[in-house]
Formats: C-alpha cells, sequence, structure tokens
C-alpha cells in the first residue's frame, strides 16, 4: 500500500501549495513558504501546464532528505497497524528502492547517489587511516 500511494503521488509533479498541503512536520504549511523552501533548496521547477500557470516540481528533483520525510509520511499515514517510534533509515531506503522501479530518472539518480555516498566513505576511511597515523 505505501508504495502503490507513494508512486500514484511521485509519478506527478505538484505544486507548492499541494506539497504545503501534505502537512509534512517541519515543512512550511503556506504555498509561498513552501515556494520558498523549494526556491532555497534549488528544487528544478517546471511550467504548470492546465494548472492556472506557476511552476510545479518533481519528487525525484526534491533533495534526500525532502524524498525521505515524504516517505515518512506516506508510511505513516498509508499503514493500518500502528507505528512505533522512529523509522528506520532501512525501511526508507527500501521504499524509495521499490519506487525507483517505476521511475527510471529517479533510479538513476538514486544510483548516483549511491555511488557519491560509496566513495564519500572512501574518503573517510582514508583520512581516518591518516589521523591514526599521525597520531
Amino acid at each position: 500500500m505505501t508504495i502503490s500511494a507513494l508512486y500514484k503521488f511521485a509519478c506527478c509533479p505538484h505544486t507548492a501549495r499541494e506539497y504545503a498541503e501534505m502537512g509534512l512536520r517541519g515543512y512550511p504549511a503556506t504555498k509561498m513558504g513552501m515556494f520558498g523552501r523549494l526556491y532555497g533548496a534549488r528544487v528544478k521547477r517546471h511550467p504548470g501546464q492546465g494548472r492556472g500557470g506557476g511552476y510545479v516540481f518533481f519528487f525525484r528533483d526534491l533533495p534526500s532528505r525532502w524524498q525521505a520525510d515524504i516517505v515518512v509520511h506516506f508510511i505513516r499515514h498509508n499503514r493500518t497497524e500502528s507505528i512505533p517510534g522512529e523509522i528506520s533509515r532501512k525501511t526508507i531506503d527500501e521504499v524509495l528502492e521499490a519506487y525507483a522501479v517505476e521511475d527510471k530518472l529517479f533510479a538513476l539518480k538514486l544510483a548516483r547517489r549511491k555511488e557519491m555516498m560509496k566513495e564519500v566513505s572512501k574518503i573517510i576511511e582514508k583520512l581516518i587511516d591518516r589521523m591514526e597515523i599521525e597520531r
């Protein structure tokens, strides 16, 4: 249920107002506040054809933290059983990977993000090794 609900949401672009109306914790609840947040995060905007002008934003273009917050939102609002405590990063990643099967552009971005994280991990390991050698 979570994947299908997320797919229905993420397969089409949304306006700043629609993101604001989601009621995500820690995000603006007004159209202008949300637009400012989207603009500040440099999220790619597209002309909103057939929606009275303005701009629309795709899920795949949102920052990874924002995507994770939306996944948590869908998990919390689309499960029938109660959800204890925090939702793990592993659960969020599994949902994003399942969604990536449906959205090829998102799958490409997710793969790039994973590669980048591997490179960052290698750099951190090298720094730790150097710090240990210098001590």
